[in-house]
């Protein structure tokens, strides 16, 4: 018998309060008191039985190989190449039908293309199905890192023709196109429409079909869906970089801006007099103005190497000249000097008011404010705008149904079953405002143009006789002021707060050439610097001038 006791249960037989018990060599459990357990009897298999019990076996089946939703290296760069390529056509396809461009657009926006692909042809055959995703694309695609900035403010080469094409490019290789069919359209057009929801560029990823769109990776979706406000500075960044890229690795000049053109419609939608056309050119001729982007890689560019901030810029210096916004009246010298008729600023200002009015629909929200709108500004909204707001968010970033049969889009309807979006059943929303048409829109600017150019008066002529002894002062006791005097500079945005007249201007400017008006600002200010270091090299040549001819008297009258 085992001498261990072990804890269990009370005995119990015949009151025995023992809850020790020990194994006996019987095999029987006893308790402390030599009470005997019935049932109790340990029992252990036979070692004949040993490994008796039944097998088991698995089935072999085949493992299949796991094959990966998106695409991977090269596969997902040519998958991503034809979705750019496809947003590319439906933009063109979209200013042939609707804008009413030419049909050759479409062709040369292609050849553009297609030179691009030649370079881009290296890029993808270099790829392979096996390189990481972080070596193929930068999710910051729309923006540059803050390495690719220092690396520009080294220097600026434009980007290379075989680097992974932005969605931007897209806007930019339209420009382009453009250019080369001498077509008078601005810069402010492509980014009115762009910023304006008209012309495929926000959320461009919807666009495209639904079975090309699934199989692209996350950080080729983010390249195609930019979240960032397009800024016009952005825009003629990426066109300077393409004209350069397509200079030194393809060779090809990107031909002068169609100026004449251009420069008649900037100033019949400003409403402006004629007299600024000749003006204008002159002031160009001046300053060596060809509105040619640069042939030569720089450092850095400039706010000026843009063609279409040449043109503009140099309208501004000519209207600032010939018509002050200060009211003042200046006599000029005779009547075909500049300055001999006055522009009533107070009239061009209330027809700006109207025609801005007529393109917008008082109280309700365009694409453009909503997508810039912020936390503060919805807070602020009133009911109308409210509604024009959510609507513009349901059609912008709410999936569609292409997608019908996935798990996620069986979540997403029951998800709006329970918290439906759109109007409530009976409910009439009003349509968000639409597009004037041209008709509308030229009607408009012909009523503009005869309000303005209906109150110019003209201004007394003081010939240069009756201006006293040239200090001002007249004979009639009046102080004469003449065209160019009192001439005011702004330097910045905040410049211009002061006077109402010459912000609404700069603002309607900046608009028509697709500039802000900060950038605007700082362009004329340029200008007007270059004018002026030019007059004073001018009158240090006449003095030089003066001086030789009287050095070559005296020299001639010593030889007498």
């Amino acid at each position: 018998m085992s001498g261990r006791f072990h804890k269990g249960d009370r005995c119990g037989v015949e009151n025995c309060r023992s809850k020790r018990y020990v194994e006996g060599n019987d095999g029987n459990r006893y308790c402390e008191n030599g009470h005997q357990h019935a049932g109790s009897t340990q029992r252990a298999d036979d070692d004949d039985e040993w490994n008796t019990k039944g097998q088991t076996t698995k089935r072999k089946v085949e493992r299949q190989e796991r094959v990966s939703r998106h695409l991977h290296g090269r596969s997902a760069l040519e998958l991503y190449l034809y979705c750019y390529q496809l947003i590319l056509w439906k933009q063109a396809h979209w200013l042939v039908h609707a804008k009413g461009q030419p049909a050759e657009l479409e062709v040369v926006i292609r050849d553009l293309w297609a030179l691009r692909l030649q370079s881009l042809k290296s890029k993808v055959e270099a790829q392979s199905d096996t390189e990481s995703q972080s070596q193929l694309f930068s999710s910051q695609s729309e923006g540059e890192t803050d390495t690719e900035h220092d690396e520009h403010r080294k220097e600026r080469k434009g980007r290379r023709a075989d680097s992974t094409p932005r969605l931007i490019d897209t806007i930019g290789l339209c420009y382009i196109g453009m250019l080369l069919l001498r077509l008078p359209v601005s810069l402010g057009d492509l980014h009115k429409w762009a910023a304006g929801g008209e012309m495929i560029y926000y959320n461009a990823k919807e666009s495209i079909p639904i079975d090309m769109k699934d199989r692209l990776p996350g950080f080729y979706h983010a390249a195609l869906d930019p979240d960032i406000i397009l800024e016009s500075e952005h825009l003629q960044t990426a066109i300077q970089d393409l004209a350069i890229t397509y200079k030194n690795d393809c060779g090809m000049a990107i031909p002068q801006l169609n100026y004449p053109l251009l420069l008649f419609r900037y100033i019949n939608d400003l409403a402006l007099p004629l007299q600024i056309y000749p003006a204008t050119l002159r002031l160009a001729r001046l300053v060596n103005y060809t509105f040619t982007f640069p042939l030569v890689s720089r450092r850095r560019l400039r706010l000026l190497d843009f063609p279409e901030t040449q043109l503009i810029a140099l309208l501004v210096v000519a209207v600032k000249l010939h018509y002050p916004f200060d009211g003042l009246e200046r006599n000029p010298h005779s009547p075909t000097d500049t300055g001999g008729i006055v522009l009533d600023w107070a009239a061009w200002t209330a027809a700006a008011a109207e025609a801005d009015g007529l393109a917008k629909t008082p109280g309700r929200l365009t694409f453009e404010q909503s997508i810039a709108a912020s936390e503060k500004d919805v807070l602020a909204m009133n009911d109308t705008e409210l509604d024009d707001y959510l609507n513009w968010y349901e059609r912008t970033w709410t999936a569609g149904d292409d997608d019908v049969g996935t798990r996620a889009s069986d979540f997403r309807h029951q998800l709006f079953r329970m918290f439906p979006t759109g109007p409530a059943p009976g409910q009439e929303v009003a349509p968000l405002p639409q597009p004037l048409d041209g008709a509308v829109l030229e009607e408009a600017r012909e009523r503009r143009l005869g309000a303005v150019l209906g109150a110019v008066r003209a201004v007394e002529v003081v010939p240069e006789a009756e201006d006293g002894d040239g200090d001002g002062e007249g004979n009639a006791g009046r102080e004469v002021m003449r065209p160019g005097s009192c001439y005011r500079r702004y330097r910045k945005e905040e410049d211009l707060e002061g006077t109402v007249t010459a912000k609404v201007f700069y603002d309607a400017a900046a608009r028509r050439a697709g500039m802000s008006l900060d950038g605007l600002a700082k362009a004329v200010f340029v200008v007007e610097r270059w004018l002026e270091e030019w007059i004073v090299q001018e009158r240090k040549r006449e003095a030089g001038l003066e001086e030789g001819e009287e050095e070559r008297e005296r020299m001639d009258v010593d030889k007498e």
